[in-house]
């Protein structure tokens, strides 16, 4: 339990502290942002799907699967599809939300200026309780089954992997993410570690949590990774997915 505890106060420390990181600043994007990112999809794709397939036998003889071939690679994409489309629908309603309208004085009209500054709330709620409940279920799944060598491995990757997160959170929310949302974060992870220490869940359902959360994760690092004006660093993204691979390999 102890090992467990340091795992999500780790990835707690994360959600509070990434935005001081000034070495993470500017555009291009930081190296080490890239190397982040692609040490998280190297630990999905050659640590947690693998372990997931391990489990596909037992969710198919599960009475509520019927039997379905790929259950976890359903889930998986579940998770994909799923923080795909809240990001797609908040990015629409951002876009939606007007913008404040200079009067003839050069000043913005207050109805114009209230209902941007409402849209914007919105949308930072919304995240906010998106990225609670992915981390959340990042501590709930750190206290149900992980010790030794893969709580190790996963802690690593989820720290590295929020870091890429909270820097987009921080650079997108700025005062919001520093005032409120980072300590949400940081209480969300230990939360979801609290309660898998208190009720523990069956084996089955840890196993879906972690295929909807292994989705979840490469729609996060590709998402903040692709896009143009980011500059991702593609020989930093590339060496974080070889060198995380290697230690998976090695380890």
């Amino acid at each position: 339990m102890l090992s467990s505890l340091a795992a999500v106060v780790a990835i707690a420390a994360c959600h509070l502290f990434t935005h001081r990181l000034r070495v993470l600043d500017g555009i291009p994007r930081s190296r080490w942002l890239s190397l982040s990112g692609g040490a998280s999809v190297a630990y999905v794709m050659l640590h947690l799907l693998p372990e997931l397939a391990e489990h596909q036998t037992a969710l198919m003889d599960a009475t509520w699967t019927g039997g379905i071939h790929h259950v976890v690679y359903l889930l998986t994409l579940a998770g994909l599809l799923t923080f795909y489309a809240f990001e797609r629908a908040l990015r629409t309603n951002e876009t939606r939300t007007p913008m404040p309208h200079p009067d003839e004085s050069g000043e913005a009209d207050d109805y114009d200026k209230e209902n941007g500054e409402e849209g914007a709330h919105a949308i930072y709620r919304l995240h906010l309780v998106l990225f609670s409940v992915y981390s959340l279920i990042v501590g709930n799944v750190i206290s149900e089954s992980m010790e030794g060598r893969e709580l190790l491995l996963f802690a690593v990757a989820m720290v590295l992997h929020f870091i890429v997160v909270d820097k987009a959170l921080a650079e997108t929310f700025e005062r919001g993410w520093t005032h409120v949302g980072r300590w949400v974060m940081a209480a969300s992870v230990l939360i979801g570690w609290a309660l898998g220490t208190a009720v523990e869940l069956p084996h089955e359902v840890v196993a879906c949590v972690m295929a909807f959360l292994g989705g979840a994760v490469i729609l996060n690092v590709l998402k903040e990774e692709l896009p143009e004006e980011r500059e991702g660093r593609l020989g930093a993204f590339v060496a974080g997915a070889v060198g995380y691979a290697l230690l998976l390999v090695w380890l």
